[in-house]
């Protein structure tokens, strides 16, 4: 069931064909199990879900992660629904650790968003 690449090193389980009934499979103390041991022989295990507001599916696994980076479509997803998908991820529990938007370019939006912080200089001693 896991398929592993030698170059770059990953190893990955497809989604393979949908079940009947899959809020039910993500929920399940199989899962959990699955979850628990995927995390004691990988560094990382990272799960991509389907959208959080259309099924349950996001929700349910999102409150097993240690952390949740929601991704958003920067041209096609309006602000109301973003706040919606984070709210509802919050409101679940879930460790919300970031936000990546994709479906982007340069002329999008103000170009101050994409600049690099910068801390400020310390400052000399006397």
């Amino acid at each position: 069931m896991i398929h592993s690449l030698d170059a770059p090193r990953i190893s990955f389980i497809p989604a393979g064909a949908v079940p009947a009934n899959p809020a039910e499979l993500v929920s399940s103390v199989r899962m959990r199990e699955a979850l628990a041991s995927l995390r004691s022989r990988y560094d990382f295990v990272i799960i991509d879900t389907p959208p959080v507001l259309p099924v349950t599916d996001a929700v349910v696994l999102a409150r097993e992660a240690d952390a949740v980076v929601l991704v958003v479509r920067g041209h096609g997803t309006p602000s109301g629904l973003v706040r919606e998908a984070r709210d509802r991820l919050v409101m679940t529990g879930a460790p919300l650790l970031g936000v990546v938007v994709n479906d982007v370019d340069l002329t999008w939006g103000d170009l101050y968003l994409y600049d690099y912080y910068q801390p400020p200089a310390p400052e000399a001693s006397a």
